[in-house]
This record gives C-alpha cells, structure tokens and sequence, in this order.
C-alpha cells in the first residue's frame, strides 16, 4: 500500500542505526527504508510504505550490501527494534493526521 505523504514522513524520522549503534554517525541523507523480510509482498515488488524505516544514506547502503542478518548483527538491531520501530512511525502518522481533521 502506498500512502501518500508517509515516506516523506519516515525520512523525518532518526536513522534506525544510530538509534541502536551508539558508535554509528550517519552520513548522506535520510532514507525511507522498505523492509521486504516483513512484507507479504512478491519477491520482486517493492513492500507497502507501511514497512518502511528511516535510514541514513551509509546504513542503507549498508542494508543492501550487507543483507538483512548482516544489517542486523552490524548495527545492533533486533528483529523487535524493526517492528517496534515501524509501529511507532504508523502511530504518529496517524495520530498527527487525525489531528488535522478540522472539528465542528
């Protein structure tokens, strides 16, 4: 699922792997990063924004060279952080874009 607006909202958000790599300093900008291990998507199409993360320029990178285990186990990242993390970003969209309904 697309959802317009979300992405650009994950990028807003802090890099996933500085938030759990003390060590990590991000470099390049930030990125909304779609995980395909949590979708039900086909191999080939992308995942919904809603399995998007933020991720600066050099872990992205680092996602896609490394593989999901190796990002995992590189940045100090658990499955749980992923999901946690997706969860929160959904959450706050959704409550910053209920919050902009106007009201009678």
């Amino acid at each position: 699922m697309r959802i317009a607006g979300y992405r650009a909202f994950v990028r807003r958000q802090h890099c996933l792997a500085a938030r759990t790599d003390r060590t990590h300093r991000c470099v390049g900008a930030r990125e909304a990063h779609h995980i395909r291990e949590h979708a039900e998507a086909a191999y080939a199409a992308k995942p919904g924004d809603e399995h998007c993360v933020c991720l600066c320029q050099q872990a992205h990178n680092d996602y896609h060279h490394l593989g999901h285990e190796g990002f995992l186990r590189h940045y100090n990242v658990t499955e749980f952080d992923l999901w946690n993390e997706k969860l929160r970003v959904m959450a706050e969209y959704v409550e910053l874009a209920v919050s902009r309904i106007p009201t009678r």
